[in-house]
């Protein structure tokens, strides 16, 4: 699985919220479309709101969510 940076997602954010379609956005940036809608989707979900001037992408909207699991073992190497 390919992992896009907070960069990256911004562009797409940038690009749809300027009315560019999924499929343009996908040939300029070789992202799926499906991962591009993804990214609108959560984006929203996350509190974007496209009608807003002047517009606004805060980090909350396009950075990484937390991972799910067992968190690392801090090795005593890394407290020293």
């Amino acid at each position: 699985m390919v992992k896009y940076d907070m960069a990256m997602r911004t562009l797409v954010i940038t690009m749809i919220w300027m009315g560019m379609d999924s499929l343009h956005i996908s040939a300029l940036t070789e992202m799926p479309v499906r991962t591009i809608n993804s990214i609108w989707a959560r984006a929203i979900e996350r509190g974007f709101d496209p009608s807003r001037r002047p517009v606004m992408i805060c980090e909350a909207h396009v950075i990484d969510a937390p991972r799910s699991g067992r968190p690392k073992k801090e090795r005593s190497e890394d407290l020293a």
